[in-house]
């Protein structure tokens, strides 16, 4: 039988991200943390799999998917690909 494998969380580095400032348009705090690869998809709480968003830009990368996202916004460098 296949077992899900446990994702990685972590509490402390999500309170971590949502004092940090939007990566993208610089909105101060508090910033949603947005997972590159999802939860669900059993994407880790580790700093490369996350992005500090303000809530209009995290609602946006849901609406348009992270491949559009990151090439409207060059700037927001992902630390690596998922």
């Amino acid at each position: 039988m296949f077992q899900k494998q446990k994702r990685l969380k972590n509490p402390e580095l999500l309170k971590e991200i949502k004092s940090k400032r939007c990566e993208v348009c610089g909105e101060p705090p508090p910033s949603d943390p947005h997972h590159i690869k999802s939860r669900g998809a059993g994407g880790d709480d580790i700093p490369d799999n996350l992005l500090a968003l303000c809530r209009d830009h995290h609602t946006e990368i849901h609406m348009i998917g992270i491949s559009r996202f990151m090439n409207k916004y060059p700037h927001v460098g992902l630390k690596k690909s998922h």
